[in-house]
């Protein structure tokens, strides 16, 4: 193999790890819905089935996975569809629900 082919090798490797590196992430930072205690901040990761955004606060809903959380946000969420990583605390009043402090848009996960 020439030295170029290696260089090229590598990138590609290291641009496949860091893709599959990219998918992991939500699957390894989100909560367990049912170890998640009031109160506490959690992560949760899942899809936007529904949202109302008025005067810049946001509430959505999100499907982790068979569980929906309403999520109150100070901000922008993305659309409905969009698939997201919600950081917040938690609170069960009836329903589940995470008064989150970020919300991030994940557009590949494994």
């Amino acid at each position: 193999m020439k030295k170029n082919e290696k260089k090229i090798l590598a990138v590609l490797l290291i641009i496949v790890l860091a893709l599959i590196a990219y998918g992991i992430i939500p699957v390894v930072m989100a909560s367990n819905p049912d170890s998640m205690h009031g109160g506490n901040s959690y992560y949760i990761y899942g899809t936007v089935t529904s949202r109302l955004e008025i005067d810049n606060t946001t509430t959505f809903e999100v499907n982790d996975s068979g569980h929906y959380f309403y999520v109150f946000y100070n901000g922008s969420a993305p659309a409905v569809g969009s698939h997201v990583l919600v950081h917040g605390e938690y609170s069960n009043i009836f329903i589940d629900t995470i008064s989150a402090t970020s919300v991030y848009p994940w557009y590949y996960a494994l």
